[in-house]
């Protein structure tokens, strides 16, 4: 067989549009075919529904139920391997028209996949816990675990970075 540069650029076409591929010498032609096998859906699905990310900066609200008057909270989740986080968190107020802290400390987060409990410590101590959910990998909502059902506090947060 008489291979010209068409033979080879259609043959080389072949194997691209197929599967088909072509091992050719002077005097020969000869193609192995690959099955290609099917899409594992599972692992496919694993891929595009990545769990959220707590890490990174989150700034919002929280407010104690049934009240109108919220308070400025902005959390910072440290990037660490596992599903326990550690951060900084600040309330945020106004005084004479200046953005100033009020109050902060640290935090733990405790991660399972898009459900998150939130503990603020102040000096150590626990402050409130609250049970959140993480929505569209940039919202941050919940309630506290802590005290009774008359004195629920919820928090609302948008990622920021």
């Amino acid at each position: 067989m008489k291979l010209t540069a068409k033979s080879i650029a259609l043959t080389a076409l072949l194997a691209v549009s197929s599967g088909v591929t072509v091992f050719a010498a002077s005097s020969q032609v000869s193609a192995t075919i690959f099955q290609a096998s099917p899409a594992n859906s599972s692992k496919i699905n694993s891929v595009i529904s990545a769990s959220p990310s707590i890490v990174g900066n989150w700034k919002g609200k929280i407010v104690a139920k049934g009240d109108d008057a919220a308070t400025i909270l902005e959390i910072n989740v440290l990037p660490k391997p596992g599903s326990i986080k550690q951060g900084t968190w600040k309330f945020w107020g106004s005084n004479n028209n200046q953005d100033v802290v009020y109050q902060s400390g640290t935090l733990v987060a405790t991660v399972n996949n898009n459900n998150v409990v939130l503990e603020l410590k102040e000096q150590g101590q626990s402050m409130i816990k609250f049970q959140t959910k993480i929505t569209n990998n940039k919202e941050l909502s919940g309630e506290s675990l802590d005290g009774n059902s008359q004195a629920k506090v919820l928090i609302y947060l948008n990622k920021t970075k």
